[in-house]
């Protein structure tokens, strides 16, 4: 919780006071061209990002929210990138992001339109700053739901008007085994302690899906638990 506890809601309902989930870089003269210098450093095939279609979606998406396509954004890019290499990006497929960072995930799947549905899992107040950053993509209400129950979930994944669905962390046991496709975690289960990620992981294999996973390998958390990334409960049973 060290990362929301400054969170505060001010009249207009945006949130801020949210740090350490991922950056949203704000746009200033000349920024695209600071990050795009730096990601071209630090990328070795940074110019394969920059001719394929997530990264031309990533600055419309950037544009609209009022923000500069960092490292956190070109991330995301890679990302779509490897799972439409893998054959894993289909509008038959649900996919559940798990703790995305600024919306990230959720804008450019939406923009992409890369799937049936899309379910984000969050922190309340991470998920009240992710929806002032999806209403700026054009989101209608009817297309946008929270899920509090199993019976709420199947039933919005059900409605075909509903491209995304919202679950509180606290009811991340809704999904289980809720025919979701995929499922993506990047930079988030290092934040969690093992007991929780364990949980996780129990979902995700309720549902049968692929898991694309991104976290560092090796991480100490405030309290001093160590996580390391190939202890994750990956085991499989067939």
């Amino acid at each position: 919780m060290i990362h929301t506890e400054g969170a505060e809601i001010t009249n207009d309902a945006k949130i801020g006071g949210i740090n350490g989930f991922s950056n949203r870089s704000p746009r200033f003269p000349f920024s695209y061209s600071l990050h795009r210098r730096a990601q071209k450093r630090i990328f070795d095939n940074f110019d394969r990002a920059v001719g394929s279609v997530f990264y031309d979606l990533a600055l419309q998406f950037c544009s609209v929210q009022s923000r500069s396509l960092d490292v956190c954004v070109i991330r995301h890019v890679y990302t779509f990138m490897y799972l439409e290499r893998f054959g894993l990006l289909g509008k038959d497929k649900i996919a559940c992001v798990i703790g995305d960072g600024q919306a990230n995930f959720v804008s450019l799947a939406l923009k992409a339109d890369s799937f049936k549905k899309v379910i984000s899992i969050n922190l309340t107040e991470v998920l009240l700053s992710d929806l002032d950053m999806v209403e700026r993509l054009g989101l209608e209400k009817g297309e946008l739901g929270l899920a509090k129950t199993q019976l709420e979930l199947l039933t919005m994944l059900s409605q075909p008007n509903i491209r995304l669905v919202m679950i509180r962390a606290a009811d991340a046991g809704v999904i289980r085994d809720a025919g979701i496709d995929l499922f993506v975690n990047i930079v988030s289960f290092q934040e969690m302690n093992t007991e929780l990620v364990g949980r996780y992981f129990d979902l995700i294999k309720s549902n049968s899906s692929w898991l694309y996973c991104c976290n560092r390998e090796h991480k100490e958390l405030y309290g001093g638990e160590i996580l390391e990334f190939y202890s994750y409960p990956w085991e499989v049973q067939l």
